[in-house]
Formats: structure tokens, C-alpha cells, sequence
């Protein structure tokens, strides 16, 4: 890159970070010189050009090799004396190959790090990143927090591969689980209305909540997802909430989900203050006897998305809750105020039994590292065939 500086230049000017590719391995993923053997060199090098982001890949590496390469790079990006946000694809390579990441050390050394699969422009790519998240969330959940984050991948919204409610899924999910939003797009062509969902500040509001907790899959039958994350603001021992509704069902037919607060554990005699952030709209103040109803679209269809957030400013409520539809390929995110003795999302995943309509659902307590099974959630859902 001989005219690093100039584009340094020409990039900050415009407001913009300047990130940079690398590899962890002799070569790149497209067969291009890697990092081994130049790790000081090529960090200083970096941080003469001005670089702000620096991903370090690990095609042609060792997985076991990966346990001191990384760490080793950090430590040189850090001794430049620039500060660079370290993105690392060290545990993905580890758990593909049998082994198991050592997330202390990733937690230490890197700032943002994979666990699975490269995002593909398709919902069948979005949907199994979603599925992995869910069904290993006991073991990624913990280790995320303010400086060190589960990237899930990049923000495919704008291009082929989704539709407008199902973009609308992506950012939404990706919110819940506190990811970084990197976008993969032409800025240069994308439609207006898939710019305004990237553009959404309430949304984004969510993920860059200052708490750093990520959010859970509380609920999964028969295509219905319920994910839920606990935010700011904090009033005493109650949390406000993201809570998203996600239709994963293919035959074509809305759902229809109903459920009252106090069944999603909000609790506060209060109330809560309900906000849609897709639509923004604000719903008033919600009683925790409130039986809300969803109507969540199957995927690609035409669906409603409610964010109910909890407005700092209205405190005399206590935590506000906000509440959020959505369809297959589509989500609704809800932020709720919970009383963290009887509803913690970020504890451990919480089991359902279903029977039916019925479902029984733990409760949240103080210590996200504690479970306990408390409280029965009803979801009355109703949908064509089967």
C-alpha cells in the first residue's frame, strides 16, 4: 500500500476509521503475505499509516498455534503506542477444530472475535448465525462486556440476499446480542428505506447500551422466538428491557402472541412506558396485568415491529418496558424495566416446558450467574396449519 498515508488522509478527513485485513498465518485467506514472522513490523507499520481497525484472520495458521499468535500481535499493537480496536477470528478456527478457546485470553487480547461462520448476502446465513448464538448462548453470553464483544458477523442490510422485514430482523437481533455493527454494503446504492433501518438511534441506542450486557433466547416453539436483553436505565433493583419477538415459521400465516407483562417478568406496579422504536410511536404506560398481543409475520412478509423503551425522564414509572414484533425474518424488540430479583435475562438461558400454549419461564435475579426456575409464562398463539 504506497500511498497508505495519503488514504490515512483521506478517509479521517471524511470522519471515517480506517481498518486494515490481516492473517495470523504465513498468508491471507486470498493468498496474500500474512502477519507471521512480522509481527512488530507490520503493527508499527500499521500504526505509521494512521489504522484505527485492524482484523486479523487465520486462514493457513495452526488453531494451537493461535493460543500465543495472538496474544503476541495485541501486545505489539498495543506497545505502537496508537489505538487500534483488535478484531480476532481465534476461537472460530479453535472450535472448528475440536478445540477449546481459551476465552480468558481472548477476553484480554481482543476487542471483538468470531465464533462462527463468515456471514453469506442470504437469511438462511443470517438464521443459522442466529441459531448458533441461541443454542450455545450459555457458553458465548458471559463473555462479552464494555471492550470485548461476540461479533457475529457484518450487517448484510442493503444488498440482495434479505428483504425489508427480514433486514429489519438482522439489525434488531444484532442489537439484542450487543454486537458491533459493521456494515457490508455499497453505500454508494443502497435504498433509502434499508438506510433508514441502519440509521435507526433507538435501535442503535440498544446496542450500544453503556451496561455491555448481551442478550439471551428466552423462548424458542414452533418457529416463535422471544430474545430479551437487559439495558439502561436502572432505577433501584429494576433493569429496563430490549425484548424481541421473531417469527421463524414458513407457512405464510402471522402469529399472533399474547402475553402479559408480568409473564415477561415486569413486575413494577408502576408500570411501563412503551415506545416503538421501528415506528415511533409511543404507546403510553402499560400496567404489568397489560396483556399485549403481537401479530408477528411469517418470513419476508409484511410485519410490525414495536420497541417499547423506557424513557429516563419519566423515572416516576419506575423502568419503562418496550416491546418489539416481529416476523420470520423479522423481529420486535421490546425494551423492559424488570425487577432483577425476579427476572434477569442475562442469567442463565432460561428453559421452557412447553405444553401446549404453555410455558413454564425462570426467573431474573441479581447475579447474572445464578437460574431459578420461578415463574410461569403463557403464550396464547395462534396460526394457520401446524
Amino acid at each position: 500500500m504506497s500511498n497508505a498515508c495519503d488514504t490515512d488522509g483521506q478517509v479521517h478527513s471524511k470522519g471515517l476509521k480506517f481498518g486494515i485485513y490481516e492473517d495470523y498465518g504465513n498468508f491471507t485467506c486470498a493468498g496474500y503475505p500474512g502477519v507471521v514472522g512480522h509481527l512488530a513490523g507490520d503493527a508499527a507499520t500499521f500504526a505509521s499509516w494512521g489504522v484505527d481497525y485492524v482484523k486479523l484472520d487465520g486462514c493457513y495458521a495452526l488453531p494451537a498455534d493461535m493460543d500465543h499468535g495472538y496474544p503476541e500481535f495485541g501486545v505489539q499493537l498495543n506497545r505502537t503506542g496508537r489505538q487500534m480496536v483488535y478484531s480476532c477470528s481465534w476461537p472460530v478456527y479453535q472450535i472448528y477444530a475440536g478445540l477449546q478457546p481459551n476465552f480468558t485470553s481472548i477476553i484480554e487480547h481482543c476487542n471483538l472475535w468470531r465464533n462462527f461462520d463468515d456471514i453469506q448476502d442470504s437469511w438462511a446465513s443470517v438464521e443459522s448465525i442466529i441459531d448458533y448464538y441461541g443454542n450455545h448462548q450459555d457458553v458465548i453470553v458471559p463473555n462479552a462486556g464494555p471492550g470485548h464483544w461476540n461479533d457475529p458477523d457484518m450487517l448484510i442490510i442493503g444488498n440482495f440476499g434479505l428483504s425489508y422485514e427480514q433486514s429489519k430482523t438482522q439489525f434488531a437481533i444484532w442489537a439484542i446480542l450487543a454486537a458491533p455493527l459493521l456494515m457490508s454494503v455499497d453505500l454508494r446504492t443502497i435504498r433509502p428505506e434499508y438506510k433508514a433501518i441502519l440509521q435507526n438511534r433507538k435501535i442503535i441506542e440498544v446496542d450500544q447500551d453503556p451496561l455491555g450486557i448481551q442478550g439471551r433466547r428466552i423462548y424458542k416453539h414452533r418457529g416463535i422466538e422471544i430474545w430479551s436483553r437487559p439495558v439502561l436505565p436502572i432505577q433501584g433493583q429494576y433493569y429496563s428491557y430490549a425484548v424481541a419477538f421473531v417469527n421463524r415459521r414458513t407457512d405464510g400465516t402471522p402469529s399472533d402472541v399474547a402475553v402479559t407483562l408480568r409473564e415477561l417478568g415486569l413486575n413494577n406496579p408502576a408500570g411501563y412506558r412503551v415506545e416503538d422504536l421501528y415506528e415511533d410511536v409511543d404507546y403510553g404506560v402499560l400496567s404489568p396485568q397489560t396483556k399485549i398481543k403481537v401479530k408477528v409475520n411469517p418470513s419476508g412478509r409484511k410485519c410490525r415491529t414495536n420497541y417499547f423503551k423506557q424513557w429516563v425522564r419519566f423515572i416516576i414509572f419506575h423502568k419503562l418496558s418496550q416491546c418489539c414484533d416481529t416476523a420470520c425474518g423479522r423481529a420486535t424488540i421490546v425494551c423492559l424495566q424488570r425487577d432483577t430479583n425476579t427476572d434477569p435475562v442475562h442469567a442463565a438461558q432460561r428453559r421452557f416446558q412447553t405444553q401446549k400454549e404453555i410455558m413454564s419461564a425462570p426467573s431474573i435475579s441479581e447475579d447474572p450467574g445464578t437460574f431459578q426456575q420461578k415463574e410461569a409464562l403463557t403464550l396464547y398463539t395462534q396460526t394457520g396449519s401446524h
